[in-house]
């Protein structure tokens, strides 16, 4: 998916996969690779690609799942203001979970907050 809209994006801005590798410095094999979701970019090859393609850093930064150190700490400033201290509490023990359990506690927070949607659409 993330492969398929950067192919979206480069071919919106008429350039042929050679010649945005090209441009960016990288080989057409791992434009390739990346467009088609078989290798993840680093974010330096990100950051090329995003001069090629004429579109901000943070856009493909963000759609591969990089983020700035700084843009972090504001949304954890901001969601520390906003969260009970009881909930901040539990976060970082979250945190401290290993993967599966942190998945299955984000499809239990998931769940709660359709299941609270719901509940106000039909209010």
């Amino acid at each position: 998916m993330r492969g398929k809209k950067l192919r979206e994006i480069r071919e919106k801005k008429g350039l042929s996969l050679r010649e945005a590798a090209r441009k960016a410095s990288i080989s057409p094999t791992l434009l390739s690779l990346i467009e088609t979701g078989k290798r993840k970019p680093t974010s330096a090859v990100l950051v090329k690609l995003a001069s090629v393609l004429s579109v901000p850093q943070d856009e493909l930064l963000f759609l591969y799942d990089y983020y700035e150190i700084n843009e972090v700490n504001r949304r954890l400033h901001r969601l520390a203001k906003e969260f009970d201290a009881v909930l901040f509490e539990h976060l970082e023990e979250i945190t401290s979970l290993g993967e599966g359990a942190k998945k299955d506690v984000l499809r239990m927070i998931e769940a709660v907050l359709e299941k609270e949607k719901e509940k106000k659409k039909n209010d």
